[in-house]
């Protein structure tokens, strides 16, 4: 197998092959020299070797690709389930008093909109759920005015520091480096990580409007 390309005077450490201007068969794969052009010979075995390795990559590219569509595709279908199982065993909590709460302690930390509460059985402990309209979801218990308090303390500030889409670009740089052992630890660490930046930016808030009384 034969490659040509443009005259090319330059030595390449071959001799002319080329005999009153035709080109005999190489003795082994390299560049030769012809008074004209570069010909570069290639063995079939060098060939072969090259679309084995094409090959190989064309198929590592289609894995990733469909690893990417398989896991986003399981993360939608099971938020979509949780989510659809969830609100259909709540109930939205229409209460003048813990609406008042919630408002000034959205107040305190700065948030104009507040997200609508639900009140379910199924949560062990209070959840924000949904990136564009968050909704808020507590056990079904009875709280204090402390508690509650420190509640959407915890749960408004998730929303004031925009973690819920930061969780949501990290699931897509997760999806993107599926084949990557640590990124599944990455994403645990960063989940702790939020909550006790959260947790601390809570105590902040609280104590700094106990230095002002």
């Amino acid at each position: 197998s034969y490659h040509q390309t443009e005259p090319d005077m330059k030595y390449l450490g071959k001799v002319d092959k080329s005999v009153n201007g035709d080109y005999v068969q190489p003795d082994s794969p390299g560049d030769y020299l012809t008074s004209e052009y570069k010909v570069t010979y290639v063995s079939d075995a060098d060939i072969k070797n090259q679309n084995i390795g094409e090959w190989i990559q064309n198929l590592l590219l289609v894995l990733w690709v469909l690893g990417i569509m398989l896991f986003l595709l399981f993360v939608v279908i099971r938020y979509q389930l949780q989510k659809k199982k969830l609100l259909r065993w709540s109930r939205p909590l229409a209460n003048v008093d813990i609406s008042r709460i919630e408002n000034n302690v959205a107040n305190k930390i700065g948030l104009k909109k507040v997200p609508p509460m639900y009140q379910c059985h199924l949560v062990r402990s209070p959840l924000m759920m949904g990136v564009i309209s968050p909704k808020m979801l507590i056990p079904q218990e009875e709280y204090s005015e402390q508690e509650l308090e420190l509640i959407f303390y915890h749960e408004l500030m998730h929303i004031k520091r925009k973690d819920i889409p930061v969780k949501a670009l990290m699931i897509l740089v997760h999806a993107i480096y599926w084949f990557y052992p640590l990124i599944y630890l990455m994403r645990r660490e960063m989940d702790k990580d939020m909550e006790f930046l959260c947790d601390e930016a809570v105590v902040k808030c609280i104590n700094g409007e106990s230095r002002v009384m």
